[in-house]
């Protein structure tokens, strides 16, 4: 997760403590693209920008910016098991199975 800001905000703090371990932040200096925050998914499989206010200092924004981290980190594809389901179970979003046969 990579978050621009003109300043220190404790909503970036907040959250990225929060899910220490789980995804990785980074915080930008910058005037110029104060308030934006994209996350970059593992191996290149996309990327997804935050549209909600990441300046606003409101509990609800960081429950809002929490969410989409929790979320948006989900791989597109990838394999569900003991590891894997709780997370994909607690993102609150429908949930595709395919089933293949490998060799």
């Amino acid at each position: 997760v990579v978050a621009w800001f003109g300043e220190e905000t404790e909503t970036f703090t907040i959250i990225s403590e929060s899910l220490r371990g789980k995804t990785k932040f980074v915080r930008v200096e910058s005037s110029n693209a104060a308030g934006s925050v994209r996350l970059y998914r593992e191996n290149g499989e996309s990327q997804a920008d935050f549209s909600g206010d990441s300046d606003k200092e409101t509990e609800a924004q960081v429950e809002a910016l929490s969410q989409f981290v929790r979320l948006e980190s989900l791989p597109l594809f990838g394999p569900l098991n003991g590891d894997t389901f709780t997370s994909y179970t607690d993102a609150g979003v429908p949930l595709a199975i395919l089933f293949v046969e490998s060799e």
